[in-house]
């Protein structure tokens, strides 16, 4: 999946709600060893994790919408969220 098919996946999944669509790639020092990150948001949805394609990221955000009542499957999902809220 390209970063376009990705767009497209998340718009439909947004059903008109605000959404972000990130990629990030890191170059480690020395090796050039490359590291490739891509996130979904959606507005009253969230972030998912970061994922290494974008097919993960959009199967991570359809769990999300299919469980957006069940805040332990979201806590799961993103841990750094609870390491947020523990250190506020």
């Amino acid at each position: 999946m390209n970063f376009k098919e990705a767009k497209a996946k998340l718009k439909e999944l947004a059903a008109g709600e605000y959404h972000s669509l990130s990629f990030e790639v890191t170059e480690f020092a020395g090796d050039g060893t490359q590291k490739a990150e891509c996130a979904c948001y959606i507005a009253e949805v969230g972030w998912t994790a970061k994922a290494p394609n974008f097919e993960k990221a959009i199967a991570q955000m359809e769990e999300m919408i299919l469980h957006h009542d069940d805040p332990q499957l979201i806590e799961d999902m993103m841990p750094e969220v609870i390491e947020m809220r523990e250190t506020a």
